[in-house]
């Protein structure tokens, strides 16, 4: 609660006192603090603002979902479930998705509130509840193999709702 009310104070004050040219040096010495108490908490916080990890790591995101916009609809239509390529590409593209679920738990966000403007939430359980109640049941629904499970039991390849399931991955887009 002492944090909020330096914030609130500090962003007060930034508003009243400000030049364009102090405010990149405020935010720049705002990330450095923000990093400081991250790793003085030992929680492993990612701030997207100072990592070019993140950045490549996104990037590899929209390439999986690129594969996915194609590979879907073709899953989809045909139902094709096989030990193929295909169907280890596919357990690959939900590796890479089921890491990112893991990293959205530890990744700092942008929010904005009448008080404060925009800002960065670093509170490890506000990013927690954030994602929990944003995108969370997207992702799991979309790790579900359900190529693999068609496999097990036949029933549930001839089921077009099972299948059709899978078109949710698109949903994916939306947050890249």
């Amino acid at each position: 609660l002492n944090m909020l009310r330096q914030a609130e104070a500090r962003v007060a004050f930034l508003r009243e006192t400000q030049s364009h040219s102090d405010t990149l040096a405020e935010r720049l010495v705002e990330v450095g603090a923000a990093r400081h108490r991250l790793k003085r908490r030992g929680i492993p916080i990612i701030d997207p603002r100072a990592s070019n990890w993140v950045h490549n790591w996104d990037a590899w995101l929209i390439f999986c979902i690129f594969v996915v916009c194609f590979l879907t609809p073709y899953e989809v239509a045909f139902g094709h479930s096989s030990l193929d390529g295909w169907f280890w590409l596919n357990r690959m593209l939900d590796l890479s998705f089921c890491i990112d679920m893991v990293l959205q738990f530890f990744t700092m966000y942008e929010t904005e509130d009448e008080m404060a403007g925009r800002y960065w939430v670093e509170n490890h359980r506000q990013i927690v509840v954030n994602y929990l109640m944003s995108w969370f049941f997207v992702d799991v629904v979309t790790l579900v193999p359900y190529d693999a499970l068609t496999m097990v039991d036949d029933t549930l390849g001839n089921l077009k709702i099972v299948r059709a399931l899978r078109i949710l991955r698109f949903l994916k887009l939306s947050r890249a």
